[in-house]
């Protein structure tokens, strides 16, 4: 028996001192260089590569193979050898990131080829391909995006995804729904790239975890985050239409120990842009802006399994349009001017159980907007001793003031189960909003909260299947007392919504994958992004008034895709097949627009028949030797389910109606290409095609009379040359970006001119031609 105890023992000894063995290792590129960030994971045990691509894993003896995954790079698995402890790797770069971790399918890191729904991402790269100074810019280069100016006079821009205006789709900053209602209006243009690390795009309802408001889709900005030390610098010299000139500049830099558990990225950017007037008639079409931001991004990690993060950020903006810009507004004959002072934090924490089967985060955000505005038409220089008439008065008064705050904080918590991963969370909004203008008595006073529950559950059934179901409950709370020229309307209730979501994905092999998912989604009645922008048209500021009565709008969404992928050596593809189809029930339309007594105008928001809008999105990327390429096309149709009312007098021959949904062309796409002429020399080609769509014309300022009119297609091309101008030591880069935008100028042409003009009668490409030159500089 004494011997019997002695074995068993010598073999737990044993066991125990395969248990504690580690594997290390080093990650390189094919130079040479550490890759910081690498995953590897070896059975359930997994680590990350510091910034020197170090790493460490358990090894519990049992044979098997380690996984290395990395965005940027080519998956890679290896073999463990019998007796080997350390083993040095090099990764292939990947030119089209299928491989690239992404957090907006579950609100969890995975890679973008295991996600059981198609997530597309905006990188840093397409950014500066295009010079972009702003989102705004990169946004039309996604898979089903648009991006369209709606107004002259202010430059307000929203986004499209598969033929929804921007108030369908949910803007996230690292997966918050901090976008507030106010910021929604102005802020595409507000974030700079300098703070962003990629945008990642979900088309259709997408996940349980995000808002039921999410029915076209969901935008999710990715901030920066440390991952090496670096410094970086770049000036921009824009030339619009070759008149109005710009000018930006943005610094930044990242500071990480060299453990790596602590880091910091800090970014700032200045904007100068002078507004630009395409037909001469002293209107402007591009607003003058100044904008700045700065902030930082900034984690802790107590392990590797633990992680605090803290981001903080400050936007300050100015922008003017109309007329007579030397003036003070009150005494141009339009002016439509915005300042923008916005501050927003947030504070997560994220930790992973020792087994990794359990991950838990909690998360809280704030943001604070403060608007001064000016709306108005009218207005002269007042001379000495004359007396004021009631249009002077109006003018002086068409001052106004916003004040708009958000909160946000939520826990999530994922397990895994077997085959089964489980995500359970519960997210707290409110959202306030204060608008006020004495000139045309129109005073929003509203309050919003939202308290969402929801409950996510991921099946494996095998490596070909994967199923994920949830659904998200919702309860709305709406406090509103909205005045605007003697009529008050005021709306109060909770609306309870329940958001099923569905997806499924089949790996037919390594090459294809097929994906299909449903989403339900609302929009509950209150002010959106749109309501909370004014627009002048025939002199008089153009207000948005939600009808009496206002019921929930309601959507059904189905998606379904075909993901075909080829990697050689020397090249790699990418091919995407989606079909899309949203059905929309009491449907959110503005019609019956009406001039009030108090000189101002007013459009109503109220329940549509129902809409459809369906289509095909056909996406493709290609990396072969020194060419990189990135395409897509959208066909598509967008149908209210009767004809709707846009104009009417109350005569119904002169009634202006349309089936067809305004502003929502049936052809669209992008192309974006970079070819490496040699080490010092690339070659930068863009281009953006939207074709035909109805548009709505204001043509009788006195009656708001709406005229229809399909627009010309136009194909808006863009080419560029980047030059390796010097590299000294310590890879101190200086690189000189110079092109043209918009090359061929194609711009619309048939702009209404003078005070009385309709401001939204904009339609096409967002800028003219424009010739730009930019100096970077970069210290790793």
């Amino acid at each position: 028996m004494g011997k019997l105890k002695g074995l068993i023992l010598l073999l737990l000894m044993s066991l125990g001192a395969v248990q504690a063995q580690e594997i290390i290792g080093r990650v390189e590129d094919s130079a040479g260089e550490p890759i910081y960030g690498v995953t590897v994971q070896y059975g359930s045990d997994y680590s990350l590569s510091d910034a020197q691509g170090k790493w460490s894993i358990s090894h519990k003896g049992i044979a098997g193979k380690i996984h290395f995954r990395h965005f940027a790079f080519q998956d890679l698995e290896i073999i463990l050898e019998p007796g080997k402890t350390e083993y040095l790797v090099h990764l292939k770069a990947s030119q089209l990131n299928l491989d690239e971790v992404v957090v907006s399918g579950g609100r969890k890191a995975i890679p973008r080829h295991e996600a059981p729904l198609i997530i597309n991402t905006i990188s840093p790269k397409l950014f500066d391909n295009i010079a972009a100074l702003s989102l705004a810019e990169g946004l039309s280069f996604s898979p089903g995006l648009r991006l369209e100016n709606n107004c002259q006079n202010c430059g307000f821009t929203q986004v499209r995804i598969n033929g929804l205006e921007g108030a369908y789709s949910q803007v996230l900053l690292n997966s918050r729904p901090i976008f507030s209602s106010l910021m929604g209006v102005y802020g595409l243009e507000m974030f700079p790239p300098t703070m962003i690390d990629r945008v990642e795009v979900l088309k259709g309802g997408g996940a349980a975890m995000f808002g039921g408001n999410a029915i076209g889709g969901t935008i999710n900005i990715i901030t920066k985050e440390a991952v090496n030390n670096e410094f970086y610098a770049q000036s921009q010299f824009d030339l619009i239409g070759g008149e109005a000139f710009q000018h930006s500049q943005s610094f930044g830099a990242s500071l990480i120990n060299e453990a790596a558990n602590l880091g910091v990225n800090l970014f700032a950017f200045n904007r100068d842009r002078e507004a630009w007037d395409a037909n001469g008639d002293g209107f402007t079409e591009i607003t003058q802006l100044q904008s700045q931001s700065t902030g930082f991004n900034a984690f802790y990690k107590g392990s590797q399994r633990e992680k605090w993060s803290w981001d903080l950020f400050y936007i300050r903006e100015f922008r003017r349009g109309g007329s007579d810009l030397e003036l003070e507004p009150h005494q141009s004959r339009i002016a439509e001017q915005l300042k923008h002072n916005i501050l927003g934090t947030g504070l997560s924490y994220e930790k992973l159980s020792a087994d990794n089967s359990r991950q838990w985060s909690a998360y809280l955000s704030a943001q604070r907007t403060w608007r001064d505005s000016y709306y108005g038409g009218g207005g002269r220089i007042i001379p000495p001793g004359d007396s004021l008439s009631a249009e002077d008065l109006l003018a002086l008064n068409a001052y106004g003031n916003s004040q708009d705050y958000s909160l946000v904080g939520g826990i999530l918590l994922h397990q895994k189960i077997g085959r089964w991963n489980l995500s359970m969370g519960s997210e707290y909004q409110i959202n306030k909003v204060e608008d006020v203008m004495p000139a045309y008595a129109r005073n929003i006073q509203q309050q919003v909260q939202n308290w969402g529950t929801y409950l996510q559950a991921e099946y494996q059934f095998n490596d070909e299947w994967l199923l994920q179901f949830g659904s998200r409950l919702d309860a709305t709370s709406i406090n509103a007392q909205n005045q605007l020229a003697g009529l008050e309307y005021n709306d109060a209730g909770t609306y309870w919504n329940l958001s099923p979501r569905l997806s499924l994905k089949y790996q037919l092999n390594s090459k294809l994958k097929l994906r299909g998912s449903y989403a339900r989604g609302f929009r509950a009645p209150q002010a959106f992004n749109e309501d909370l922008h004014i627009a002048v048209v025939g002199g008089s500021a153009l207000f948005i008034q939600l009808a009496q009565n206002l019921e929930v709008e309601t959507s059904n969404s189905y998606n379904l895709s075909a993901d075909w992928n080829f990697k050689t050596g020397t090249a790699e593809a990418n091919l995407v097949l989606g079909g899309f189809y949203t059905q929309l029930q009491n449907n959110f339309i503005l019609s019956n627009q009406l001039e009030l007594s108090n000189g101002s105008a007013r459009i109503l928001k109220r329940n549509g028949s129902g809409a459809n809008v369906y289509g095909v999105n056909i996406e493709y990327s290609m990396a072969w030797g020194r060419w990189a390429l990135e395409s897509s096309l959208t066909f598509q149709a967008s149908r209210f389910a009767e004809a709707e009312e846009i104009w009417s007098n109350g005569n119904p021959d002169s009634t202006v109606s349309s089936q067809e949904i305004l502003r929502a062309p049936n052809t669209y796409g992008y192309l974006s290409a970079n070819y490496q002429i040699n080490e010092f020399w690339d070659l930068k080609l863009s281009a953006n095609y939207t074709g035909p769509m109805l548009v709505g014309h204001i043509i009788e300022p006195e009656t708001e009379y709406t005229a229809l009119k399909r627009s010309a297609a136009f194909l808006d091309f863009s080419a560029s040359v980047e030059v390796l101008a010097w590299r000294g030591p310590r890879n101190w880069d200086l690189k000189i970006h110079t092109g043209v935008r918009n090359l061929f100028n194609a711009y619309q042409n048939d702009f209404d001119r003078g005070s009385e003009r309709d401001a939204g009668y904009i339609y096409g490409p967002i800028n003219p031609r424009a010739y730009f030159l930019a100096l970077k500089f970069d210290l790793d």
